[in-house]
């Protein structure tokens, strides 16, 4: 048996068999949306079912986000963007495997289900 920690979470494995177990978790993803957006119901339903904790900020609801949103993506308005600690970028068209690259949940992007249960994870640091 090894542990192995990485990054704000760790995997404890066995022969076939990998576990992650929840760590402390130090920095907060903010998700900006619209009410009409499918991408970003999508991308909602990708971090549910990883279990990714998140803020959802809709920019037609909260002032200054919209405004935040086209700075941070060179005039474009585009939904969803994702603020993961200093780093924000959008990811419209949704893709769930980009998505989960940039936030370090190798699972997501080697082809695997996600999985009922604990299973909480964390972002690159």
């Amino acid at each position: 048996m090894h542990r192995i920690q990485m990054c704000g979470w760790m995997i404890d494995g066995g022969i076939g068999t990998k576990k992650a177990i929840r760590m402390e978790i130090s920095r907060r993803v903010r998700v900006y949306t619209t009410t009409s957006c499918g991408d970003c119901r999508r991308a909602k339903r990708f971090l549910d079912s990883w279990r990714v904790p998140y803020e959802e900020i809709n920019i037609e609801e909260t002032p200054g986000a919209a405004e935040f949103v086209v700075q941070a993506n060179q005039g474009r308005r585009s939904v969803p963007t994702f603020q993961v600690a200093d780093r924000v970028f959008a990811c419209s068209p949704f893709d769930p495997e980009t998505l989960a690259r940039e936030l370090n949940i190798p699972e997501a992007y080697s082809g695997l289900p996600a999985r009922q249960g604990s299973r909480v994870y964390s972002w690159p640091c």
